[in-house]
């Protein structure tokens, strides 16, 4: 009788983890940004972790162009990368829209425009590392 009570409790607690959702993000537009409050941790970072600053890319370990953007630190030491309060001068957005002064290979894929928006709306709030 002890072996059939610990079964069942097993396979209730088994399906209960089944039924959790998996909110897991594999995708840079998997990440949805808000229309305001904008948090680097929630939003910003998941992005560019995986469109950005993985290993091959702007990560410590290939740092393409001289840019690592793993961290928030990092994205602040670039100078005019991210200017607080003033997302249409930084260079970040500039690259993001298609209209970086820069001639290079650097993410030529398609960037949805609700991450444009969301990135520009952190820094525009002041680019916290929130």
């Amino acid at each position: 009788m002890k072996f059939l009570k610990m079964f069942i409790l097993i396979i209730s607690f088994s399906f209960f983890i089944s039924c959790c959702g998996d909110n897991s993000i594999s995708s840079g537009n998997d990440v949805e940004f808000p229309d305001k409050n904008v948090s680097y941790y929630e939003h910003v970072h998941p992005y560019m972790k995986l469109t950005c600053a993985y290993v091959g890319c702007h990560s410590s370990t290939t740092i393409a162009g001289g840019l690592i953007m793993e961290t928030h630190i990092n994205l602040m030491q670039i100078p005019l990368f991210v200017m607080p309060g003033d997302s249409a001068n930084s260079y970040l957005m500039q690259k993001l829209d298609g209209r970086s002064p820069f001639k290079a290979y650097c993410y030529q894929g398609y960037v949805e425009e609700s991450v444009k928006k969301g990135i520009g709306t952190w820094i525009n709030e002041g680019a916290k590392a929130n």
